[in-house]
């Protein structure tokens, strides 16, 4: 099971990897060669990063759906545990625990959230980057 955090993510991965030339010195010309290091150095550093958060998301996806997975079926077994016991200190004893893991729960949501929220803002940006950092030039030579 794979975690997809955002539907454009496919394609900021495919247009960052067929980028021609970042594999490589960069090419420099004397009219762009600050533009053209900075970019080849931006490219490569999020290549490396697509990477990483690809590997990261095949090792950790299979834990991440068995503790929500148990997350869920503790919350539903204290609840029932909470309704047929009859001494108050134990009540109050399950309480606790369910109170834990609807807690642990919000949590996991809320820091999914993040990521998705950050997700989508790292494709918002390539969208709609303007030309105070690249040329016209250099937009048009890494456009598809």
């Amino acid at each position: 099971m794979k975690q997809y955090i955002g539907s454009g993510r496919k394609i900021l991965t495919d247009l960052l990897f067929g980028i021609p030339g970042v594999g490589y010195r960069p090419v420099v010309t004397k009219e762009y060669e600050d533009e053209r290091k900075l970019l080849v150095i931006c490219v490569n550093h999020h290549q490396k990063l697509i990477k990483i958060c690809y590997l990261l998301n095949d090792i950790f996806s299979y834990g991440h759906f068995v503790q929500l997975a148990a997350s869920v079926m503790a919350i539903c077994v204290s609840c029932y545990l909470i309704t047929i016991e009859s001494d108050a200190n134990e009540r109050s004893f399950l309480l606790s625990y369910y109170i834990a893991h609807v807690t642990q729960l919000l949590v996991y949501c809320a820091v999914s959230n993040e990521l998705s929220h950050w997700s989508f803002t790292i494709l918002n940006v390539y969208h709609f980057v303007g030309d105070t950092y690249f040329s016209r030039v250099t937009k048009v030579k890494i456009e598809p």
